[in-house]
C-alpha cells in the first residue's frame, strides 16, 4: 500500500490495494491510520460492488441510513445514490444536491463520521468533489478569532421535500467529542459558508 500527499491542507491518493476484497487488519489499520492523518482519501481505479462497499465503510462504525428514503439502493438501504438519473433512464436536474459546502448528515443529533463515495459515472468537465481542512481553517485563526468562535452554537437543519430535522449542538464540544471517540482525527467540514450562515434566518 502507498500513499502519495495530495495538498499542503488535507487529502491523500492511496495505492496499491483493493477495496473490491475485505482487507486484512493491518492493511485496514494502515488505511485508518492515513485517514487521520489526511482527513480525505482518494482510492483511484477501483471496482467496488455495493456489498463491498458496505463492508468496507462499516469497519469505521455504525452505519447510518440517509433521511432520504427514496435515493436509498434498493435492498442496500446503507448506500445513498446520487444521481440526475431517473430508473427509466432520464435526466432529473437535483439542482441543490452538494451545491454548497456542508458536512453530510450535519443535521442529526449525532452526525456521521465520515463518508465513503464511490463514482460509477461522471462527467468529463466539472463534477469535482472540494473538501476543505476546518483544522487548518482553525489552526490559522487568531486567538481572537478562536475565542469568537467558541462562543458560537450551531444549529443545523434539514427542510427538503417536506422532510424535517433538527439538531442543535455547540460546534467546539461537537468536535471534541468526535476527536475523542475517533482517536485525534483531524479536519471537518463546514456545514455553511459565512455567506449562507448570514442569509439563513433563525
Amino acid at each position: 500500500m502507498r500513499v502519495e500527499r495530495a495538498s499542503r491542507a488535507l487529502g491523500a491518493r492511496v495505492q496499491g490495494i483493493d477495496l473490491g476484497e475485505p482487507l486484512d487488519r493491518e492493511t485496514f489499520a494502515s488505511v485508518r491510520d492515513a485517514l487521520n492523518r489526511h482527513s480525505v482519501l482518494v482510492f483511484p481505479e477501483q471496482d467496488v460492488e455495493p456489498p463491498a462497499q458496505v463492508e468496507f465503510s462499516a469497519r469505521f462504525g455504525r452505519l447510518k441510513h440517509h433521511v432520504l428514503k427514496e435515493n436509498l439502493l434498493p435492498g442496500m438501504p446503507e448506500i445513498y445514490v446520487l444521481t440526475n438519473m431517473t430508473s427509466q433512464n432520464e435526466v432529473k436536474p437535483r439542482p441543490y444536491a452538494g451545491a454548497y459546502w456542508h458536512t453530510d448528515l450535519s443535521y442529526e443529533a449525532e452526525p456521521a463520521f465520515g463518508s465513503v463515495m464511490y463514482a460509477v459515472e461522471v462527467p468529463e468537465v466539472g463534477g469535482d468533489t472540494m473538501f476543505c481542512s476546518m483544522a487548518a481553517a482553525w489552526d490559522a485563526l487568531s486567538s481572537g478569532g478562536r475565542l469568537v468562535a467558541n462562543s458560537v452554537t450551531l444549529e443545523s437543519d434539514l427542510v427538503l421535500g417536506g422532510f424535517v430535522g433538527k439538531a442543535g449542538c455547540t460546534l467546539t464540544r461537537l468536535s471534541v467529542e468526535r476527536l475523542d471517540r475517533i482517536g485525534g482525527m483531524r479536519g471537518f467540514r463546514p456545514a455553511m459558508t459565512v455567506t449562507q450562515l448570514r442569509a439563513t434566518k433563525p
